[in-house]
């Protein structure tokens, strides 16, 4: 008899613990996103212990997920959020992205790790203006009325239209005051890629009217030309 009790309390140290952190699922699969969507998933979990359970830290591998969470302490029995938000701007293909969760039960320390999944599409630009062999989303914006003491920023959309890799090597505006951000790497065919243009706070005040000059190494048209206008108030 001792040697069967001996035996049947193996058997139970070897049964595996039961999850107290528990979630519906520890992956969530987004399928296809269109670059530039920020999709939104919520998993839920439940304290299946016998005390209240408290998220400590929700802690993502990227800074491209954003997640939000329960903080208030979950009775025995109940139930929480987190809420998880995937920046898909600028990040084209699959993604595998995990969050590390961590939360106390009295004394002890629990830790789930949570997965998004997805492949984000490629954006395309059906239209626009083609200079060379770059398709820019439009060459002329108007920023309408900006306050005087606001920075403004608008960013033209430009894709590879062409076969062969081009490098931006200079841009500036005329006549001086923008603050123009390009890629500081070649631009491969079929990549739709940000322009930033900035508008510094403090500008005078009436209307302006400035002209973006970029210069490539695209064989077909080196000089490419945009206009950024509006009202400084």
């Amino acid at each position: 008899m001792p040697k069967l009790l001996a035996l049947l309390a193996l058997l139970v140290l070897a049964l595996p613990a039961q999850a107290q952190l528990a979630f519906t699922t520890p992956t969530h699969d987004f399928g296809k996103v269109q670059e530039g969507e920020v999709p939104t998933y919520t998993f839920v979990f439940s304290n299946d212990g016998d005390e209240a359970l408290t998220l400590r830290d929700v802690n993502p591998a990227c800074g491209c997920t954003t997640p939000s969470f329960t903080t208030e302490a979950i009775a025995p029995g109940g139930t929480g959020e987190i809420v998880v938000v995937y920046n898909s701007e600028d990040r084209p293909g699959p993604f595998r992205k995990s969050i590390r969760v961590t939360a106390t039960m009295g004394d002890e320390t629990l830790t789930e790790t949570l997965y998004i999944t997805g492949k984000v599409q490629r954006d395309v630009l059906t239209e626009g203006v083609a200079e060379g062999n770059l398709l820019f989303d439009t060459d002329a914006f108007d920023l309408g009325p900006v306050p005087t003491d606001q920075q403004t920023t608008h960013v033209f959309k430009m894709q590879h239209i062409g076969t062969r890799p081009i490098r931006i090597t200079e841009a500036k505006s005329v006549p001086e005051g923008l603050r123009v951000v390009y890629p500081n790497t070649p631009v491969f065919a079929g990549d739709l890629v940000p322009l930033r243009v900035t508008l510094r706070a403090g500008a005078e005040e009436g209307d302006f009217d400035y002209a973006i000059v970029l210069t490539t190494d695209d064989e077909a048209q080196p000089t490419k030309s945009l206009r950024l206008t509006g009202t400084v108030q």
